[in-house]
């Protein structure tokens, strides 16, 4: 699980999954903001896990 993933670092996630044989199932955001747009999907698009995205 990876709870607000910094943009631009999907590769370091992954590297991170790797180096210690782990696979990623959820992506979470627990709320959004209007001035806080960023893009979580990264992670998801690049493994099976799943976008969890609160309400607001």
């Amino acid at each position: 699980m990876v709870i607000y993933p910094p943009p631009r670092q999907t590769e370091l996630i992954l590297a991170l999954l790797s180096e210690r044989s782990l696979c990623l199932c959820h992506v979470l955001r627990p709320h959004v903001h209007q001035a806080d747009m960023a893009d979580c999907s990264a992670p998801c698009d690049c493994t099976s896990a799943q976008l969890m995205v609160g309400a607001g």
